[in-house]
């Protein structure tokens, strides 16, 4: 059974309110392969739940809001320093929505499980790090090109299900 969760991408200053589910695959609501179902505020999200019979999940406290605009700022700058949660959130909510697209991404290749392995354990989650240790990465700069690379080829994907 699916769990479906209120989210929001702000992209070109404007935020776009989407609906993600969780199941087995996760994914982002499309209009059937090329859109991502997008509103324009959270009262046309929850007329559209309700006209689609779709239940938001009671236990999602804070709708998820995932920042493309600060991704951008951090490519066009070329910062070396980032959030390691933030980037695994960003990774992570990428592939749901090209698997939803039905869009290849580049994150999802094989040759980048180092990456996305690195930036997992960065965010030292509990079940996964003891509670005595902790992982700092050490990112050298082709592995930040690397990410740098995804991710944009992310930011694509989702502007794309957003505006095409």
């Amino acid at each position: 059974m699916k769990d479906y969760y209120a989210i929001s991408f702000i992209l070109d200053i404007k935020e776009h309110y989407c609906i993600w589910y969780t199941n087995d695959l996760d994914g982002v609501i499309t209009n059937g392969n090329d859109r991502i179902v997008q509103f324009i505020n959270e009262s046309e999200l929850h007329e559209y739940c309700t006209k689609s019979d779709i239940i938001l999940s009671s236990s999602q406290e804070n709708m998820a809001l995932y920042d493309l605009d600060k991704l951008n700022e951090w490519l066009r700058e070329e910062k070396t320093a980032f959030d390691n949660n933030l980037m695994l959130n960003l990774w992570n909510i990428i592939s749901d929505v090209a698997r939803s697209l039905n869009k290849p991404f580049i994150g999802d290749d094989d040759k980048m499980l180092f990456i996305y392995d690195k930036l997992f354990h960065a965010n030292n989650l509990p079940a996964y790090m003891p509670s005595d240790k902790e992982y700092t990465p050490n990112w050298d700069k082709d592995e930040i090109a690397e990410l740098r690379f995804v991710l944009s080829n992310g930011i694509q994907i989702i502007k794309n299900g957003l505006f095409s």
